[in-house]
């Protein structure tokens, strides 16, 4: 056999084969003696492998839940849905200069830090926001009848 050094490098396939021995497992009915050596296929020590490292559920979305290791998130999705996160939400910065709507329904408590809310739209007062949904917010654009001529005041539309 020459040095392993010299044989070509390939890209693995599940049906490509690994040398390597079986270790003697006491447990096992009839138990192998010895270490013998063995051929494994690259899937079959992939898919052994795998399930210690990669835990989820279906839809979630998995997050690092240690350096090598993959499991849920808070956050859920079905395909062509939208996301949903059943826990807190720390956002720290939102750009939105390139977004027209930002939907977002919240329950339970919503906190607002800062003072800051961004890429709300604009209106004089409560009836120039005809076109809002009931229950959404905007802003002032100071264009509206005292008190509401100070552009910023958050609203909901009533």
């Amino acid at each position: 056999m020459a040095n392993i050094s010299t044989y070509p490098t390939a890209t693995p396939k599940a049906g490509d084969l690994v040398v390597g021995t079986q270790t003697y497992d006491i447990n096992e009915a009839n138990p192998v003696v010895g270490n013998p050596t063995r051929n494994f296929t690259v899937g079959s020590v992939v898919s052994s492998q795998l399930p210690d490292y990669i835990n989820g559920t279906i839809n979630t979305i998995p997050v690092f839940t240690a350096a090598n290791t993959v499991g849920d998130s808070i956050m859920t999705q079905l395909a062509g849905t939208a996301i949903s996160i059943f826990g807190n939400l720390n956002v720290t910065d939102i750009d939105c200069e390139n977004v027209s709507a930002l939907d977002i329904t919240a329950s339970g408590t919503t906190r607002l830090e800062s003072n800051i809310i961004a890429a709300l739209p604009s209106f004089a007062d409560d009836a120039a926001a005809s076109s809002l949904a009931q229950g959404r917010l905007y802003q002032t654009d100071g264009t509206g009848a005292a008190p509401l001529n100070v552009a910023g005041i958050v609203m909901i539309k009533q």
